[in-house]
């Protein structure tokens, strides 16, 4: 194709190297990024960025990052590469992997579908004696404590009277309910709470300490709601007043002893915290005897895990819309919400979830071939992929089937330039989303900062790729 302009000295070079053909920029050699400069297919220049080679230099040579990894990526509207930065280099994302799982999500499942879970029973409505109950779990990783409220209500009001035991099937999530690579100190706090086909309240209780003079031992009041089950081992010391929250919780799954560690601040008359309840299945169907008993209505025997077959459907609650769930999960980064999708993924698909949401992306033309995935929500340490997977990610998420629904759980950001997904855990810091750059063009960018001294230098950093990418210096 004959070229359209020339620009300087510098294009000539280009020309003369065999850099510039068809319109856009030819591959260079190993290691080296890619100029921040794109062309449209008719030559056109379409944006300029050179504001961001500078921004690349002062990550590269700023002492509070030596020997950090940085990653960065910046498609145009056309999912062309703008800009790039070791963007080829896998990388921990931490909750940005959520919006590989929630595009998966609303693509396969549909922005309609909705979790349902379901109340059997050995008995027909009007019987005042029913031998057993069954809460059979769908998955929904909003179940909330007013939902069994309700049902207990409802079966007092349909006369019954008396049962013989409440069991909860939490079977249609496999087990483990917590990620393999999820580590110790993540799984006993509520961030960490366990996935499962019940999910009463996330998963979630609140351990409340009385603080006592600093130095001394600060006294647990309990969990609400109640964790059966469980003995606890309160280590808990009072720290100085406005210390914050400095509670360390070690459970897990199927765990019997729940042990307390680090501080509460002094000076307040209660303090708490979030922990994750170590059994979903027994926690809900505890507190679902609870709430029957309370209604008068007596139960033979203690409540427990397990299922019974041949019963009769009395009652369900359906979900919000996943479209709606998602929305929450990406403006609260909810690591359960996310894992609830990614493993509802996997019932639907037939087969491992990691498998499937993989299949489903690179049949979309991603390509994951450099790319670990062991969780949905990336809370393990253990997920790897590149920017440019990232950033790819968007273009294809935003511009796919539904590209509304997927771009309005985004977060806006910087006067509305930005929407975006950020992803935290301890020296790990990356974001991801789309941009509208200098001239009104949307962008689909991810930048991606591993194994660094100093967070405070980061946001520095990220504040000024921020800029550059929108013009605004």
């Amino acid at each position: 194709m004959g070229k359209n302009f020339i620009i300087g000295t510098l294009l000539v070079a280009l020309v003369a190297l065999g850099f510039w053909r068809a319109g856009e920029m030819a591959p260079l050699p190993a290691g080296k990024a890619e100029p921040s400069l794109a062309m449209e297919s008719g030559g056109k220049i379409d944006v300029a960025l050179p504001a961001l080679d500078a921004v690349f230099q002062e990550i590269e040579e700023d002492p509070a990052l030596a020997n950090a990894a940085f990653g960065f990526c910046l498609l145009d509207s056309k999912g062309g590469m703008l800009a790039g930065r070791n963007e080829k280099t896998p990388m921990i994302p931490a909750s940005t992997l959520k919006t590989l799982t929630v595009a998966g999500a609303l693509e396969t499942l549909g922005e309609d579908f909705r979790f349902e879970t379901v109340v059997e029973a050995e008995g027909d409505p009007g019987q005042a004696h029913l031998e057993t109950v069954v809460i059979r779990g769908g998955g929904d990783p909003t179940l909330a404590m007013e939902t069994l409220e309700k049902w207990a209500g409802e079966m007092q009001a349909r006369g019954v009277k008396s049962m013989g035991q409440v069991l909860a099937d939490a079977s249609i999530f496999p087990t483990p309910t917590v990620g393999d690579f999820w580590g110790w100190g993540d799984v006993g706090n509520a961030y960490g709470s366990p996935v499962a086909g019940l999910n009463l309240n996330h998963n979630r209780f609140r351990a409340a300490f009385a603080p006592g003079k600093v130095g001394d031992a600060a006294r647990f009041i309990g969990a609400v709601p109640e964790v059966p089950g469980v003995t606890w081992e309160n280590g808990i010391k009072t720290g100085p007043a406005g210390s914050g929250d400095g509670v360390m919780i070690y459970g897990g799954p199927d765990a019997g002893m729940i042990r307390l560690t680090g501080t509460v601040p002094a000076g307040v008359e209660r303090f708490e915290v979030g922990g994750a309840v170590p059994d979903p299945a027994r926690f809900t169907a505890f507190h679902f005897d609870r709430l029957l008993r309370e209604r008068g209505i007596t139960i033979s025997r203690p409540p427990m895990a397990g299922s019974a077959t041949g019963l009769r459907r009395w009652m369900s609650h359906r979900s919000a819309s996943l479209l709606e769930i998602s929305r929450h999960l990406q403006a609260t980064s909810d690591n359960h919400e996310a894992e609830c999708f990614f493993r509802m993924m996997g019932v639907k698909g037939g087969g491992d979830a990691a498998v499937v949401l993989r299949q489903h992306w690179e049949a979309r033309g991603l390509n994951l071939g450099s790319c670990r995935i062991v969780d949905g929500s990336g809370l393990s340490r253990a997920n790897y992929l590149p920017a440019e997977t990232l950033a790819t990610l968007q273009f294809l998420a935003t511009t796919g089937p539904v590209g509304g629904g997927y771009r309005s759980g985004l977060n806006p950001a910087h006067g509305g330039r930005v929407k975006w997904k950020g992803g935290a855990m301890s020296a790990v810091r990356c974001y991801t989303g789309l941009v509208t750059m200098a001239g009104g063009r949307e962008g689909y960018f991810a930048m991606m900062f591993n194994h660094y001294p100093d967070g405070a230098a980061v946001e520095k950093h990220v504040a000024a790729l921020v800029r550059a990418m929108t013009g605004d210096q």
